[in-house]
């Protein structure tokens, strides 16, 4: 099995640093980088759907790439991460509720990873993402604290 590049953590690494400004910078009332409160909670929500997102296109590229023995199931589950963070950030709620529901389904999506990619992909993707996981989620949740 082929080692994951030192260059994804970087990246990964490097994609994870809005979550945690965005979720810092909600605490404060005052203008960030010319950023108002609200601009900022929803820079923060339509982030986490970005990555769920792209989270989910893991499944379907090691789906569409390989002869996956669960090749229909990661199919059909690579589309649900984005279905569900896209009814998460349209349905009106409270801020708090949503950044709560999206650390949720950030947790929940690295369930489904180990349990259908992990022993797919390269070596080292398991740790990666549990390390994202647990940043990602801790800064959803700080920001939920903040509302």
């Amino acid at each position: 099995m082929n080692r994951l590049p030192a260059i994804a953590w970087v990246l990964a690494l490097a994609g994870a640093t809005p979550f945690i400004a965005l979720a810092a910078s909600l605490t404060t009332l005052e203008p960030v980088l010319g950023f108002v409160i609200l601009e900022r909670y929803m820079l923060l929500i339509s982030y986490a759907a970005i990555i769920i997102t792209f989270i989910g296109a893991v499944h379907w590229g090691v789906a569409i790439a390989s002869e996956h023995p669960k090749r229909q199931i990661l199919l059909v589950y690579s589309v649900l991460p984005y279905l569900m963070a896209w009814a998460l950030i349209n349905v009106l709620m409270a801020w708090s509720i949503q950044l709560t529901l999206l650390a949720a389904l950030i947790v929940l999506v690295f369930i489904a990873d180990r349990l259908l990619v992990i022993d797919s992909v390269a070596q080292g993707y398991g740790k990666l993402r549990l390390t994202l996981t647990l940043i990602v989620a801790t800064s959803l949740l700080a920001g939920a604290a903040l509302v």
